[in-house]
């Protein structure tokens, strides 16, 4: 089985996101993945998002009810993901920490991807019901074993072959110049970026309508103004892609050619 790992990367105020894998750069679009998005756009009835985190990498959420519901932008995007679907899937994104779970696992001072598997391998809940399509997304207290060492600009990464995410909480962290908004946010929308991997695109398993994808990156989309896009670059990029997460409620990351393939796809 071919492994593509997928990373969202943010070094001071540049946020990118590359794509790498064992030995090639060129998106998975086997069979298989076209058959995992097809089962995706055409055939599930729910879609399920497990969380996992370690002590000290505790995602953002609302600290009370008064406050946003940072994880409705996940849960929006892929409301808008799936709209084309004639029978929509029910969404369970989590909101609180009350409703993710825990990690026992000890620190360490990075993760490789073998590494995180066996994570993912270890610590899941009862098996999904039939229909339902699961992802797990597991919050680290550590960064990106990048070849032997730690790469402390990977935000997260997605392992293609599979339904799991990691997020590299002092990544965050380190991104936060003295403010909690830019990280929540980026938070965010890396979470849907690396779901947008998960879920087939660009070219990994859903079929593209147009040309767009940006081959020189990989599974990422040339449109500058998409979550896909590998890099959003510079201080007004980076200000005009966060601002957009603050004012909107309800903000759409997807770029159009996003949505036309999903739309193509969707039964």
């Amino acid at each position: 089985m071919r492994r593509f790992i997928f990373a969202s990367s943010f070094l001071l105020i540049l946020l990118s996101c590359k794509g790498s894998s064992s030995g090639s750069n060129n998106p998975d679009t086997s069979a298989e993945r076209i058959s995992a998005s097809t089962v995706y756009f055409q055939q599930s009835t729910a879609i399920d998002l497990e969380v996992w985190y370690q002590s000290g990498a505790e995602p953002y959420v609302r600290r009370t009810a008064l406050d946003r519901d940072l994880w409705q932008i996940l849960r929006g995007n892929l409301t808008a993901i799936f709209q084309y679907r004639t029978v929509k899937p029910t969404l369970t994104i989590p909101s609180d920490l009350d409703a993710m779970n825990r990690l026992t696992a000890g620190s360490q001072e990075n993760w490789s991807t073998e590494q995180i598997l066996a994570l993912w391998r270890a610590n899941q809940m009862a098996a999904a019901p039939a229909g339902t399509s699961r992802f797990y997304v597991y919050f680290l207290d550590g960064y990106l074993n990048d070849q032997g060492a730690s790469n402390k600009h990977v935000i997260g990464v997605q392992i293609g072959d599979y339904p799991v995410l990691a997020i590299f909480k002092p990544v965050i962290a380190a991104s936060s110049q003295g403010a909690l908004v830019i990280p929540k946010f980026m938070e965010q929308s890396t979470l849907v970026h690396e779901m947008g991997h998960a879920l087939g695109f660009v070219n990994h398993g859903v079929p593209m309508q147009g040309n767009y994808q940006d081959t020189e990156h990989g599974a990422h989309s040339t449109d500058a103004d998409c979550v896909m896009y590998w890099l959003n670059e510079g201080a007004s990029d980076l200000q005009k892609f966060v601002q957009k997460l603050v004012v909107e409620e309800n903000a759409v990351l997807w770029g159009q050619n996003v949505l036309s393939d999903a739309k193509a796809l969707s039964r």
